[in-house]
């Protein structure tokens, strides 16, 4: 049976964020160390902010993924005031958005899915609000029928209700489903637990190489 809905992962299958978020995140300590006097300490600041978040990596719960409340963390353990983390977050989000770039063959599928009136779902970690930042970024955000992030599951990945969700939203079952994304445990797993089409993309990855299986 020919797919009727697409589910995409965002962050580094779509976009790619993660050199751009290194970038944004250094960018945002440096300033916070700066306006703080620790300038000369910047990247022990930015190596124990390293550290937090990857302690914070098993916890579930979407706001403590963000960087907003990483960051704050690493202000309180320093004992340092949040004058300033308003300001460190917009620079690391124009950063962010200065440095992402769209995924090799990104656009080109999603508009032939588009035409060929596929669903199209983006699911993400992020916030809405920062999800639709990058997808404009990258003028992705007009192709897209549906986007579900971590705020409207209520944890993060892995989680079955990312698929669910946009089945149950659209009406298609899971044999009318492919889901694309980059990573095994957050992506690939669960989706193939729940019996859906899968392909994974590789940093080497044309996405438009799907397509032939696709319609």
């Amino acid at each position: 049976m020919p797919p009727k809905l697409i589910i995409y992962d965002l962050d580094n299958t779509l976009v790619m964020t993660r050199p751009a978020a290194k970038i944004g995140y250094q960018q945002a300590i440096y300033f916070i160390a700066k306006k703080h006097g620790l300038y000369r300490d910047r990247n022990k600041l930015y190596h124990h902010w390293k550290r937090l978040v990857h302690s914070l990596k098993v916890d579930p719960k979407p706001y403590k993924r963000r960087f907003a409340f990483s960051l704050g963390l690493l202000l309180d353990k320093h004992q340092l005031p949040h004058t300033h983390l308003n300001q460190a977050l917009h620079l690391y989000e124009k950063t962010l958005l200065t440095h992402i770039r769209t995924a090799k063959g990104a656009k080109e599928l999603l508009s032939s899915c588009h035409d060929a009136s596929l669903k199209q779902v983006v699911t993400t970690g992020s916030d809405a609000v920062e999800a639709v930042h990058k997808l404009k970024a990258v003028s992705l955000y007009s192709l897209i029928d549906l986007l579900i992030t971590a705020f409207d599951i209520g944890s993060m990945k892995p989680h079955s209700d990312y698929y669910l969700k946009p089945m149950a939203h659209f009406k298609v079952s899971p044999n009318q489903t492919v889901v694309i994304g980059d990573h095994q445990a957050e992506d690939i797993a669960p989706a193939l637990k729940l019996g859906l089409t899968v392909y994974r993309v590789t940093p080497q990855s044309h996405l438009m190489e799907f397509q032939k299986h696709l319609f």
